[in-house]
């Protein structure tokens, strides 16, 4: 049987979390004068009685021990509450949001997406953005935390690789998380706090710093201007943003140990490895077109093309131009870099280039066996062997993957979305990234314009791939309700 006591219990800190978390945009509006502090202040007020509610009434005098069902239940519920919580400035606000919009923005801030409903960033009151870009660097950390602790233990997607080897297994469940979040907590807030300072550094303002280096540590795009980083008009922001960008993109317990321990191991990974060879790819790749066919200043060229490609590859769906007009060449680019994405571990979507490891090793281990059918060959991930449970797991999220994206797409194509749109917007769905290809979800677009139904599938599709397929889908099978 399922402990939903202590699931709720903890939840309901999680609750807590969220409504303190809500101060700073209560401060800003007001000492702007916008009246809205008023709705956030409300707001606090029911997830803080029903956050304490949910922690006294659950509250055991036993130690919380999960299993494995448990453990898919809490994730699973903590971000469904957490989003709907997290709503509800957005639907008390002054502005003229719908229950679906404001879920919509919750969602995508939560899950560090960065599609968006809302236009005229510009006029909006600094509460409001404020809160939208916390929601991202909560949801970042939230996201990491699950990664390396829960849906490791749950061996989702061959995710047991990564197993902290320090850890203990016959601790409880919830010292090996504090374990892990301490490292994690402390890494995430030094790279804010560093890409905050560098921001302020080249004189953008305090606000815009905060907002954007909370948005590009979590990789999730959210930003305080409808021209996005457009609006700095500056390569020097481009670049810092594309080098913090980047560092989100890597797992961050990996970063942590960088900065206190063995820095040379940071880059023996097999994955950080990688991951560096397939940036440079898609930037070398992506400059040399648009250096052939844009008729702009090299620089800027070589500035547009860094920056966007790594927007895209760590699915944090910033942009400094609509690259939607980049020709084919830059399609292709913008459509198939958020499905590899960034490591495990990080705050990027995608499927994880550990995965593309494990997948390409596999394949080269079948084709050197039908050339010698008697021979061993051993496949090795950061020098250990790999097990058949983990090729099967890595190789089972892949065509889950595949078929969720393939019914996403006709299910958009029944609502009237063109083809091209319906592709683009599944993945940029998927993978996390936000912003799509086309017209009407272009860099330079949002979702508005999209009908009530469509909006509820494109957040079902953004929760779907922040909690890697399997933590929700698996609710969905009777045996999972079997003792």
């Amino acid at each position: 049987m399922a402990h939903f006591r202590s699931i709720f219990y903890l939840i309901g800190w999680l609750i807590i979390i969220l409504a303190v978390s809500m101060t700073p945009s209560v401060l800003l509006d007001f000492l702007d004068g916008v009246q809205d502090y008023r709705a956030y202040v409300f707001a606090q007020v029911i997830m803080i009685f029903l956050g304490v509610l949910f922690v006294f009434s659950n509250k055991s005098s036993t130690d919380i021990d999960f299993d494995k069902r448990d453990s898919f239940l809490l994730t699973t519920f903590s971000w469904l509450f957490a989003v709907g919580f997290s709503a509800l400035p957005f639907m008390l606000s002054s502005m003229p949001l719908s229950l679906t919009d404001a879920l919509f923005e919750s969602v995508s801030g939560l899950t560090t997406t960065g599609a968006t409903i809302l236009e005229k960033l510009d006029q909006l009151p600094r509460g409001l953005l404020f809160w939208r870009s916390m929601l991202q660097w909560l949801g970042g950390i939230g996201i990491i935390v699950m990664a390396l602790t829960i849906l490791t233990d749950m061996r989702v997607g061959g995710l047991e690789l990564f197993q902290s080897e320090s850890s203990d297994r016959s601790e409880k469940f919830l010292p090996r998380v504090a374990q892990i979040a301490k490292v994690i907590f402390f890494t995430y807030v030094f790279l804010t706090a560093s890409c905050f300072l560098a921001l302020f550094f080249l004189k953008v303002g305090w606000f815009d710093a905060l907002c954007h280096s909370m948005t590009t540590i979590s990789t999730g795009g959210f930003s305080t201007h409808d021209a996005s980083v457009g609006f700095f008009k500056s390569a020097a922001v481009e670049y810092v943003l594309s080098f913090f960008m980047w560092t989100g993109g890597v797992t961050q317990l990996l970063f942590g140990y960088f900065l206190t321990r063995n820095w040379q191991s940071f880059f023996r990974d097999d994955q950080v490895k990688a991951y560096i060879r397939i940036t440079f790819f898609f930037v070398i790749l992506m400059t040399g077109w648009n250096l052939v066919h844009q008729k702009e200043d090299v620089f800027v060229v070589i500035t547009k093309s860094f920056f966007n490609v790594l927007s895209a590859i760590t699915t944090t769906g910033f942009s400094s131009s609509d690259y939607s007009l980049w020709g084919g060449v830059g399609w292709m680019v913008f459509f198939v870099a958020p499905f590899i994405g960034g490591c495990t571990g990080s705050t990027s979507g995608g499927i994880k280039v550990f995965r593309f490891q494990i997948l390409w090793r596999v394949t080269s281990i079948h084709l050197k066996k039908l050339r010698r059918p008697h021979g061993i060959f051993l496949a090795k991930y950061n020098g250990k062997q790999l097990s058949e449970s983990v090729f099967d797991s890595v190789s089972s999220f892949v065509m889950l993957f595949a078929f969720c994206y393939f019914i996403l797409c006709f299910t958009l194509t029944l609502f009237g979305l063109d083809f091209s749109t319906a592709l683009s917007a599944a993945g940029a769905m998927l993978t996390n990234l936000g912003p799509g290809l086309g017209n009407q979800i272009g860099p330079t677009q949002t979702y508005a314009s999209f009908v009530t139904p469509v909006k509820w599938i494109f957040m079902g599709a953004m929760v779907l791939g922040r909690l890697e397929l399997v933590t929700i889908l698996i609710l969905l099978t009777p045996a999972f309700w079997k003792d």
